[in-house]
């Protein structure tokens, strides 16, 4: 795994990702969110819900804080929307012995859509203990299934004979959420340079004692102005690529 490293980006704000663990109580939701964290497999836990784990990494030539929520079962989640609302992504885990706490995935992921609805959170399905051998009571085809149904991706892990299987999972879901974050700031500061730009055009022209009636003039103008500057663009690429 890319480790936490001090920023070489001119101290660009590390991007947030809020992950959230969603499962019926034993499941391995705590194994294996201190497996991926240390490495360490321990099998016995205390229920921890509603404990944040904090982990920093760097990806992808971006620092990421992670924060990481473990969350209950259905009766809890649909009692406490405050997580819903809380998470970035959220990761659904069932264990593959335990046939029921795969099946109340079904109106977890429901509710969890309704409750977010139009934003659909993002959602991975992860099937704990595969090495269950014939306690098995979930076969990985139906967890491909119900991955699929949920549009979503789609691990089966064994968090206590492999860190490894673990770490894909976190490191998958991280990054996933990661470029989502960035797309959106991007997206987003796309729009607050064209709005400010406009605005300086404005101000200028009011200066120049132009009505404030004109701003869709000036809307215009600040679009003639933005093509004129990609027509220039495009012609110097076109230069720099034929010489």
């Amino acid at each position: 795994m890319e480790r936490a490293q001090s920023s070489s980006d001119g101290g660009k704000k590390p991007i947030l990702v809020k992950l959230v663990l969603v499962g019926k109580l034993g499941v391995g939701k705590s194994a294996m969110i201190v497996r991926f964290l240390t490495k360490r497999f321990i099998g016995e836990y205390d229920p921890n819900i509603g404990s944040i784990y904090h982990h920093q990494t760097r990806l992808e030539n971006q620092d990421v804080r992670v924060e990481i929520l473990e969350s209950g079962g259905k009766d809890f989640i649909q009692t406490n929307d405050v997580h819903t609302l809380w998470g970035d992504m959220f990761v659904l885990v069932y264990a593959v012995n335990d046939r029921s706490s795969f099946e109340e995935l079904i109106p977890v992921r429901q509710h969890l859509e309704k409750v977010r609805n139009p934003d659909h959170p993002f959602l991975a399905l992860v099937g704990n203990k595969k090495d269950a051998g014939s306690e098995r009571e979930v076969l990985e085809q139906e967890g491909i299934q119900l991955s699929e149904e949920m549009n979503c991706s789609f691990h089966e892990v064994s968090t206590k004979a492999s860190y490894q299987d673990v770490e894909d999972v976190f490191s998958e879901a991280i990054r996933e959420t990661m470029r989502h974050k960035m797309a959106q700031q991007a997206l987003s500061g796309a729009k607050r340079t064209s709005h400010n730009k406009i605005m300086e055009m404005v101000e200028k022209n009011v200066r120049r004692n132009r009505a404030m009636s004109s701003l869709k003039e000036t809307i215009d103008e600040y679009c003639a102005t933005r093509t004129e500057e990609l027509t220039r663009d495009l012609s110097r690429d076109r230069s720099s690529t034929f010489t």
